[in-house]
């Protein structure tokens, strides 16, 4: 599991920075933004690379726990399946999900899993903390990431309405 302790060495701007470079490669893959050439025997290779690497994050998410820190730790929730399946074409072959955990309905950490074929190779993975109280994310081996209080800040919001579901 060494693959997901680097992990926790991620800094959050770091993994920030890479998430919102994802989700922009995902748009522009998704708006036409470059076209491949055909390749009938290379896709359906990346296509077999792709589902190995959805089948283990899906297997792997189901063998790691994470919870609060403290004196009365929480069990969160982690999404049933990936919110957003990715590749990133233009840096190499690489494949990866994304997945959040929940407490009370509300996003406490969000990981994300992949595996490179080229140039690199490798599985890893990258958690960040949308908490405000400290986690740590656990696999049968040991502890995968620790991470303190996010670096949050409550602010009352000044004439606002009532949220929906509170006004009815």
């Amino acid at each position: 599991m060494s693959f997901l302790r680097n992990a926790a060495r991620q800094s959050h701007a770091s993994l920030r920075r890479k998430l919102t470079a994802v989700f922009a490669t995902c748009v522009l893959a998704a708006h036409g933004g470059w076209a491949a050439e055909p390749d009938d025997a290379g896709d359906r290779v990346r296509d077999e690379q792709a589902d190995g690497v959805h089948a283990w994050t899906s297997q792997i998410m189901t063998e790691i726990v994470c919870r609060t820190e403290g004196d009365q730790p929480v069990r969160l929730q982690p999404t049933r399946e990936s919110l957003l399946k990715w590749s990133s074409p233009e840096v190499g072959r690489i494949y990866g999900d994304v997945y959040v955990w929940t407490t009370k309905g509300r996003p406490a950490a969000i990981v994300s899993l992949f595996e490179w074929f080229h140039p690199f190779t490798g599985k890893q993975a990258e958690f960040v903390s949308l908490s405000d109280k400290p986690l740590v994310a656990e696999h049968e081996r040991g502890v995968l990431w620790r991470a303190p209080a996010a670096d949050l800040r409550w602010q009352r919001l000044e004439r606002v309405g009532v949220p929906h579901r509170l006004a009815n």
